[in-house]
């Protein structure tokens, strides 16, 4: 028999409650990261230098956070390390791809349409790739992890995640033009 939970106010089978750790667990790690992909395909430094998968002091505190063991540890570097050498290749593609906009963008009389859609069809096929890959590496990581720190981590990503929406609300409110 399947216990019973109620969030706010709607009852929910364990089942459930693990689908959506697991999603927030997923939403955690996407969230890791974004930064190595902010500024298009790794500009960001971590990319550089093949910690794509937020490998570094934000995954450390995390782990550090949820009790992470010697073990898990080593197979969760193992993993961002496999990760980065198959980004490796995608990020120079990418470099490739953005030179190859900035010529269409430069190139005198009118702009080759038919190229430019090529061109974002091609960035979208890299994106989904490496889309995939990080999702891979999110899930493996998952697998290493225990129910419970999944859970506690999921925890931490809700918490931080609203103290992130309080503070754009409060940038939001600042950036409102006065009269």
């Amino acid at each position: 028999m399947s216990q019973k939970f109620s969030i706010a106010g709607l009852r929910t089978s364990r089942t459930a409650m693990r689908t959506v750790f697991a999603s927030l667990l997923i939403g955690a790690a996407a969230i890791s990261v974004q930064p190595s992909f902010a500024q298009g395909f790794g500009h960001h430094r971590g990319a550089e230098q093949g910690d794509m998968m937020g490998g570094g002091r934000h995954m450390g505190r995390m782990l550090d956070a949820v009790g992470a063991t010697d073990a898990q540890r080593a197979q969760i570097k193992q993993i961002h390390a496999a990760a980065a050498a198959d980004m490796k290749p995608l990020l120079e593609s990418g470099r490739g791809l953005r030179e190859r906009g900035r010529q269409l963008m430069v190139a005198p009389g009118a702009v080759d349409r038919g190229a430019a859609e090529t061109l974002r069809l091609d960035t979208m096929a890299l994106q989904n790739t490496i889309s995939k890959r990080r999702l891979d590496a999110m899930l493996a990581v998952a697998d290493v992890l225990t129910p419970e720190q999944r859970a506690k981590i999921g925890d931490m990503m809700a918490k931080r995640g609203q103290r992130m929406g309080e503070r754009m609300k409060r940038h939001q409110g600042d950036a409102t033009p006065k009269s």
